[in-house]
């Protein structure tokens, strides 16, 4: 009867999945159970952004702007903010965002990796094992635990599996439902995970275009041809509509900010993966330590997939392997090339030649496709392995006994670097994050563990006849390992073992609900730390505590704001020693700000115009007098009401960034924006009372909204149509 049971149990259709969701529970306990907080960008950056989404939402706005960083920006623009990702709407529209509800969306999209990679395993006919196998390792590879501060990379390599797998599904189905379906996970992509993966993407699915489409030629089945050409167009143009809002929102943008073109190639090739990286296939936890060596950052230095995982991508070496295969196994070489920065030509020519791949950093980046890349044909050699011989079981001896003469020959060279301390370093600095402990340490530890894993697995190979049996042990031994190196990593690059979630939680309850008036102080003093750091919080707190700022740990920064803090920061400081709203009647033409500059002769009440609109207002006859008051009476990110008294014609001043969609009533009435300082905004004002409203609303953007809307609606009735006439939309399990 038990055996009946543990049958049932192995039969039970989403047993993978299940025991996926209770390895990244275990995996990253720190963080399920709610014990320790996430750190760096993503409580600096993005919890402070979706909490910035959330907070719109909930007061009945859509995610327009954002006054709370570098004198405004559009939200909706910023592709990391998460501002139209349907998660962050669920979850920042119904629940609010807190440490909680991010540490949740993060192993979520852990979960939604994993079981994507296992998709995509059984898309490309690996066995169940073999496909959770790869799905673990993709999951507590070293792309996901290193780069776990940034939450926008964590996303795309979320999706980017089930993209694929559903390519590949469309391609051999044949169904136009299975085409929108990747379509629709290129949006999840495109509206939440960061640009350069689907730039990266887009590259990998017109290589597999090329690919099957050359094989139709081939066979000269051109009728198969020109469906396979029309499924590609419906994928791509169901991408492109569902996408729309944000194809807007960030194409209108980059006119206006300084990210908005092609890159200096040092930029380019700033942060690879160091041929020093390398090590981490094997030893990860060397790459946390001596960053001077590794000549990166901390979170760019790790490519570990499993030390078994690895041996089988070694071992598909020596086997005959399938075409589709062979280009998931050269495209992980490439990407591995890639990824090495200058060491290499490879990034340089994709830079000078290949469209869109001069925008974005981080040569490391292509490591997820490397391993990616490297898991396929890891999963097929670990599926050849048991169609059982000698000679394989040699080849995958004569893997092992190198790693393990290497690992030796790292503990040996490890000493020989100095008294390690080794029992006060297992003691004291093991799973937490370490100041004193060195790299040999971390080698010496690691290369101790591997080589006690490697053992198992010769012991398994050499003594366990049951095929089913050596294979269930080998996926046990791979998730253990997966996990303790996971373990010993987290502190590092995941999670502040010094700051409680609980902790966490009690400084944000602080924050004040909805959107208070800003203060009058001068904006100034207002800096993303405003001296007001506490616990895990100590970047862009303005979000948090919602007061108007100049500054901001953020890349979105506008062209005119750039060029003030660089160009003319003493004229910069001067105008930010006023409050978000001033009157002035002290005008000057745009090409006297460089003299003043230089000559220190500015005031912080002087404002400069372009020529044309600097004659018009010295025409006006401005002048301040004594009395005068402009002070915020209402305010929100989109709304901005500003009750003025003045007894003579002036200039009211809003320390806010110019961007179309910006208008300006006095008293109902329509005016004009006059932008002054290269980029911010003023209005003429009448003298006497006056009430003048700054209202935010991008029509363009609205229309992309409307579209992104109705397409994702009418794919999700045609997807309740089809499930109830039991189409099967997942892949082949």
């Amino acid at each position: 009867m038990l055996k009946r049971i543990f049958e049932n149990i192995r039969r039970f259709r989403y047993l993978p999945q299940i025991l996926l969701l209770l390895l990244v529970i275990l995996g990253y306990w720190q963080i399920s159970f709610m014990k320790y907080s996430l750190k760096w960008d993503m409580i600096d950056c993005y919890y402070p952004w979706r909490y910035m989404v959330g907070e719109c939402l909930h007061n009945g706005m859509l995610p327009w702007w954002n006054p709370y960083q570098t004198l405004g920006y559009p939200l909706h623009a910023d592709p990391q903010s998460g501002a139209w990702y349907p998660i962050a709407w669920i979850i920042g529209g119904i629940w609010g965002y807190d440490i909680y509800s991010l540490e949740f969306e993060f192993l979520l999209h852990i979960f939604i990796a994993g079981t994507g990679m296992f998709f995509l395993g059984r898309t490309l006919n690996l066995t169940k094992g073999s496909s959770f196998l790869i799905a673990a390792a993709y999951m507590f590879s070293g792309f996901i635990v290193g780069n776990a501060q940034h939450f926008t990379y964590i996303i795309s390599a979320a999706w980017i599996p089930y993209i694929i797998s559903y390519y590949l599904k469309f391609t051999n189905s044949q169904k136009y439902i299975d085409a929108l379906t990747a379509g629709f996970f290129m949006y999840l992509l495109v509206s939440g995970g960061y640009p350069a993966f689907s730039v990266i993407l887009c590259y990998f699915l017109l290589l597999l275009f090329v690919y099957f489409s050359s094989g139709i030629i081939k066979r000269k089945d051109w009728n198969n041809l020109f469906r396979y050409v029309k499924l590609n167009s419906v994928f791509l143009l169901s991408a492109l509509l569902f996408s729309a809002v944000v194809l807007v929102s960030v194409t209108e943008v980059t006119a206006y900010i300084t990210r908005g073109s092609k890159l200096p190639l040092e930029l380019a090739l700033f942060c690879p993966l160091s041929p020093q990286c390398l090590v981490s296939f094997v030893l990860p936890f060397a790459a946390i330590k001596g960053m001077t060596f590794f000549n990166t950052d901390l979170s760019m230095t790790n490519i570990y997939f499993g030390l078994l995982v690895f041996v089988f991508f070694i071992f598909s070496v020596f086997i005959k392997k399938s075409s589709l295969v062979k280009v998931f196994f050269w495209w992980g070489i490439f990407c591995l090339s890639a990824a090495l920065g200058a060491y290499l030509p490879v990034r340089k020519i994709l830079y000078d030649y290949f469209p869109m791949m001069g925008f974005f950093r981080f040569p490391s980046l292509f490591r997820v496709f490397a391993i990616i890349g490297f898991l396929i044909p890891a999963g097929f050699a670990f599926d050849n392995f048991f169609n059982f011989s000698q000679k394989k079981k040699n080849i995958l001896l004569f893997i092992i006994f190198p790693l393990l003469l290497f690992l030796f020959v790292a503990v040996v060279y490890s000493r020989m670097q100095g008294y390690l301390t080794m029992s006060g370093f297992i003691k004291n600095d093991l799973f937490i994050f370490s100041e004193s402990s060195t790299i040999w340490q971390h080698i010496a530890f690691q290369s101790v563990a591997q080589i006690v894993f490697l053992l198992l697995i010769i012991l398994i190979v050499l003594k366990v006849k049951d095929s089913i049996l050596k294979k269930r042990i080998f996926i046990i031994i791979a998730c253990t390992d997966l996990i303790f190196a996971s373990w010993l990593n987290e502190p590092y690059t995941t999670y502040s073992h010094i700051f409680s979630t609980k902790n966490t939680k009690e400084i944000s309850n602080t924050f004040p609900d909805n959107f208070p008036l800003p203060s009058s102080k001068y904006v100034l003093t207002n800096t993303d730390t405003s001296g007001l750091s506490k616990g895990t919080f100590w970047k862009n707190m303005n979000i948090f505590y919602k007061q108007i700022a100049w500054d901001g740990f953020t890349p979105f920064k506008f062209k005119g704001y750039e060029y003030l803090a660089d160009s003319m920061p003493g004229l910069f400081r001067s105008m930010l020693t006023n409050p978000p709203v001033f009157l002035t009647d002290r005008i000057f033409p745009e090409d006297s700000m460089r003299m003043h500059n230089e000559t220190n002769t500015y005031c912080h009440k002087n404002i400069y115009f372009s020529k044309g609109d600097f004659v018009k207002l010295n025409d006006y006859g401005l002048s301040e007098n004594k009395g005068d008051t402009a002070f915020i009476t209402s305010f929100s990110p989109v709304d901005i009401k500003i009750h003025v008294s003045c007894k003579k014609p002036q200039l009211l001043a809003l320390l806010q960034n110019y961007y179309p969609g910006w208008t300006i009533t006095i008293n109902d009435k329509n005016s004009q924006i006059l932008q002054y300082n290269k980029g911010f905004m003023s209005v003429q004002i009448p003298k006497g009372e006056s009430v003048v409203e700054f209202r935010y609303f991008n029509t363009l953007v609205k229309c992309g909204f409307f579209v992104s809307a109705f397409s994702l609606s009418l794919f999700l009735v045609i997807l309740l149509l089809c499930f109830i006439k039991r189409d099967h939309l997942i892949p082949n399990r």
